[in-house]
């Protein structure tokens, strides 16, 4: 992974709102298992299509480009937008939310890695995860897009649905110790 100024938490957007007199220390419940050090975080992506010789270009589209600032922008906005508004009610309820976007690819995905043998190879993988640096109103800022290809969509879902149901225990845990 290239250099990137951003903690983990900057590359995840969530939200937490914690009531006066519950004791929350899992902040990170959702990046402590999102920034798995086993897997790789890549900041490059490009497209293949093969020419008439059976070779495979690369390329960068456009229309790539474009969808992924869309994305990127939109959970942006969304986690801007609701921080402000809870700033401005009261911390009444417990939230930890998280935005996570997702690229959905009806075709295969590869990622490109480099043997023992210092030779590339591409790999086919069901998803990927793409550190993405832009700048948002005029603040850089990073953010992770999952890659998922269609056939792995089910699976990955109830991955997160899994990790959503431990970040809800550890909620309920903390909630529990404050009020014993």
């Amino acid at each position: 992974m290239q250099f990137n100024p951003n903690t983990p938490e900057d590359i995840f957007k969530e939200i937490l709102t914690v009531p006066t007199g519950i004791k929350y220390d899992s902040y990170s419940a959702f990046t402590e298992q999102l920034y798995d050090q086993s897997q790789n975080f890549y900041t490059q992506y490009c497209s293949f299509s093969k020419k008439k010789d059976n070779e495979i270009m690369a390329s960068h589209p456009d229309e790539l480009y474009s969808s992924l600032s869309k994305l990127c922008w939109f959970c942006e906005k969304s986690t801007t937008e609701t921080n402000e508004l809870f700033e401005e009610m009261s911390n009444e309820y417990f939230r930890h939310w998280l935005y996570l976007p997702v690229l959905l690819l009806s075709t295969d995905l590869y990622e490109l890695t480099v043997g023992e043998d210092n030779n590339p190879k591409l790999e086919k993988v069901k998803y990927s995860r793409l550190l993405l640096n832009f700048h948002y109103n005029d603040r850089p800022t990073s953010t992770v897009i999952y890659v998922v290809t269609k056939d792995y969509l089910k699976d990955w879902l109830l991955e997160m649905e899994k990790l959503e149901g431990s970040v809800r225990t550890k909620m309920k845990e903390s909630k529990v110790k404050q009020t014993v």
